[in-house]
């Protein structure tokens, strides 16, 4: 399982996320999703608890039911304080299972969607690290290197990797 989410400043971007990965099998945020192997009933209750819900899948790993429960949230609450967060994990939740090409897409949605939450910086280095994944190293640099431009004060626990990928990839300027 990922490590806890932390809570870096609020960022404000500069410019847009790329719109599509370059070379083959380009990644769009319009793409839509598969459907979740499992499938589970949000509670009543406050968007707090129907996250905390959702999370709960995320922290027992069972990495299909938070999808599905990830995505009621987003589907009910999408301008809700927590969305930014729900896109982000949801976005994990294929990560995680090795479906970059599906995480690229959902991380795409939450830089898109969500770009001045906590998790904005987050997406932009999960969306490069997909999109490397899936042997698209432009699409990849781009992304990661976006992160400086648009959250300079991105926190070391996302600005290191993001150079570490960069560099490993050898990524121009």
């Amino acid at each position: 399982m990922p490590p806890p989410p932390h809570a870096p400043p609020e960022p404000t971007p500069q410019q847009a996320a790329p719109k599509a990965a370059p070379g083959p099998g380009p990644v769009t945020s319009g793409q839509v999703a598969s459907a979740p192997a499992a499938t589970v009933a949000l509670p009543a209750g406050t968007p707090k608890q129907q996250y905390e819900f959702a999370f709960d899948f995320l922290k027992k790993q069972d990495y299909p039911r938070a999808e599905s429960a990830l995505r009621q949230f987003l589907q009910g609450h999408p301008k809700d304080p927590l969305a930014g967060n729900a896109q982000y994990w949801l976005g994990e939740t294929y990560y995680v299972r090795g479906d970059f090409q599906q995480a690229a897409v959902e991380f795409m949605a939450g830089y898109k969607n969500y770009p001045k939450t906590n998790k904005g910086p987050d997406n932009l280095l999960k969306l490069g690290m997909s999109m490397s994944k899936l042997n698209q190293k432009d699409g990849a640099c781009l992304a990661l290197g976006r992160i400086g431009k648009d959250y300079p004060d991105a926190p070391d626990t996302v600005l290191k990797p993001a150079q570490a990928e960069r560099t490993r990839l050898k990524c121009k300027a």
